[in-house]
């Protein structure tokens, strides 16, 4: 066994350990045993040495100070859309405290959260500061990713961390960011509370023309197709288009970004020529895929931010996730029910008749409620 220095594997179990009063689960415990203090410990270090260097931490805050009653929300270093939708959900917990909170982010960010009705302003990057005065800043961590724009365009601004030293285990990030904050502004929110201000949202911005021009069913299903990871992608659609059919749906609306086409091709090569299938994989923004989402009666996608996106635009959402992915880490409360599991590290493993009776049944239910 490799000697760690005591300090070192300090850093190891702090970077396991969530910055709350009361933890929201987590699979840190099984992340520690698997990655081991070592490596945790040294990585850690070398973190913490690019965040001491950064000259931040005088300026760090846990508490907001009375009478501060601006801020901004400075979000850079996490540019997937799921965990934005999840670590900015509870931005209308300030506005509900009172505290006017304005975002700065990723252009692809930008164009998600415009129109936004909880944060007063949205910027399309920190030059569009300019003369505005803020009492405090937050960032997503103490990752050199997180706070270099702070550092550059404001040094000296009191800060707060959601994530703090906190990373690499898997867990439920909106609650995470809900109960982190709600230390910050020193609420106590009830269980109801939480799980509001948890849930992933959006504002209702205005589709594009392309958008308000698309014509089906409201009794559509989505589909969403591709993926980034290859375990987290699955292949099965055509199938699960077949045992949809069988049971009597003959709409379907395929939604993704490029890397969905693939797929898209081969539903569509596979059809049942008395299906009516609109493709529009590859062909929307952000804004039209989430108005798309919205005017289907259910989605089925794995766990990806266009999984979130339909979260977001209201929609049920039968959630297909890898075995080492639980659905209360990534959903919220109501959203579990229609979640499945893969036995395997592959999604594509769960069988399309389990998918299609999951999404026939809940349709159906909701049928005979009227």
């Amino acid at each position: 066994m490799r000697f760690l220095p005591e300090p070192i594997r300090r850093m190891a179990c702090e970077s396991v350990t969530q910055p709350l009063a009361s933890p929201v689960a987590s699979n840190a415990t099984a992340y520690l045993e698997e990655v081991g203090e070592h490596k945790l410990g040294w990585r850690a270090f070398r973190r913490e040495l690019v965040y001491r260097l950064s000259r931040q931490e005088r300026y760090r805050i846990e508490r907001l100070c009375d009478g501060c009653r601006r801020g901004l929300w400075m979000y850079f270093g996490v540019p997937q859309i799921g965990d934005a939708l999840m670590d900015l959900a509870p931005r209308s917990l300030f506005a509900d405290a009172g505290v006017e909170v304005d975002l700065v982010t990723d252009p692809n960010l930008t164009d998600l959260f415009r129109a936004d009705p909880w944060f007063a302003k949205v910027l399309p990057d920190p030059s569009a500061i300019g003369n505005a005065t803020y009492d405090f800043v937050i960032v997503p961590s103490h990752k050199h990713r997180s706070l270099k724009m702070k550092q550059r365009h404001l040094p000296r601004h009191p800060w707060f961390s959601v994530h703090g030293r906190f990373t690499g285990p898997e867990f439920h990030r909106a609650e995470f960011a809900v109960r982190r904050l709600a230390d910050f502004l020193q609420l106590a929110p009830t269980p109801e509370a939480i799980t509001r201000h948890a849930r992933q949202k959006l504002g209702s911005a205005s589709p594009s023309d392309g958008g308000a021009g698309a014509r089906f069913s409201p009794n559509s299903i989505a589909l969403v197709l591709g993926g980034v990871r290859e375990g987290r992608t699955y292949s099965r659609w055509p199938d699960v288009v077949r045992e949809l059919a069988s049971a009597g749906f003959d709409t379907f609306v395929l939604l993704g970004s490029d890397n969905g086409k693939p797929a898209a091709r081969e539903v569509l090569t596979h059809r049942d020529p008395s299906l009516h299938i609109h493709d529009f994989v590859g062909s929307t923004s952000l804004s039209e895929c989430r108005e798309f989402l919205s005017r289907c009666a259910l989605a089925i996608a794995a766990d990806g931010g266009l999984m979130h996106l339909a979260i977001s635009a209201g929609r049920p959402v039968v959630s297909l996730f890898q075995s080492d992915i639980l659905p209360q880490w990534r959903l919220p409360p109501a959203d579990r029910e229609l979640a499945l599991r893969s036995a395997t590290t592959n999604v594509s493993d769960i069988a399309p008749d389990r998918i299609a009776s999951v999404a026939r049944e809940f349709l159906l239910a909701r049928v005979r409620e009227g």
